[in-house]
């Protein structure tokens, strides 16, 4: 007899002492796979949870990326008032920033009109250097700007010179320099309608101003202000 031979002589069916009547216990894998309702509804909550969560990250991150381009944009204007301000006077008592033409509080008008015209030397009676190009000045990327009056339903304000009347030509250039202007649809100053758009305004001297954006992360303006060469100071509106 072989050694295979001996070794299955050898193995005990562990069932041979009981009475033939009794069946051996049959393993059943086929496991019962309908879900009650109550599963149902505790998998599509969790479900709901999980993409809502991964949605509001992804919003999140949007958001903080607009604020970082943003933060870049004002970055560059700052760098250019300071030289502005450095280069308007040799004697530094004199010396000032650009003048707001509409208004001393920050406003879209005197970033994209007023700011743009000196900084790019546009103003060659203050100021012939230019700083930053006007045509590379930074507008909020994702402002929606447009070069028509009748679809720039804008408070005037007094800013003579500045906005092209719609009695004369509604579809003439919002401004005289024919750039394009932050568009509000409705015409109110809203908080809602000037998160679009970057917002500056100086004293009447010209000796301090306020630049600011609209952070989303923050959910608030973020105004940058400075006095002659004093220190930045920041707040939030």
């Amino acid at each position: 007899m072989d050694s295979d031979s001996q070794l299955n002589s050898q193995i005990v069916d562990p069932y041979a002492q009981f009475d033939d009547g009794l069946k051996k216990p049959k393993i059943n894998y086929n496991y019962n796979k309908k879900l009650n309702s109550l599963e149902k509804i505790t998998i599509a909550i969790c479900v709901f949870i999980l993409i809502g969560v991964g949605l509001f990250g992804f919003i999140s991150q949007t958001a903080a990326n607009r604020d970082t381009q943003k933060v870049e944009d004002i970055s560059q204007v700052l760098i250019a008032l300071e030289q502005f301000y450095n280069n308007s006077s040799t004697i530094p008592s004199q010396r000032a920033y650009p003048v707001s033409v509409c208004s001393q509080k920050p406003n879209e008008v005197d970033y994209e009109y007023t700011l743009s015209e000196y900084l790019s030397g546009s103003r060659e009676k203050f100021d012939s250097h230019t700083y930053i190009q006007k045509q590379s000045f930074p507008n909020d990327p994702w402002g929606q700007y447009s070069t028509i009056y009748s679809q720039n339903r804008v408070t005037t304000r007094d800013c003579p010179g500045v906005f092209i009347s719609e009695e004369q030509n509604p579809e003439d250039n919002i401004y005289s320099d024919r750039r394009a202007s932050c568009n509000f649809n409705n015409g109110d100053r809203t908080q809602r309608t000037l998160r679009n758009c970057y917002l500056y305004g100086s004293s009447s001297n010209g000796d301090s101003f306020e630049l600011a954006y609209y952070s989303e992360s923050n959910g608030r303006f973020v105004i940058y202000s400075r006095y002659r060469d004093n220190q930045y100071q920041i707040s939030y509106s």
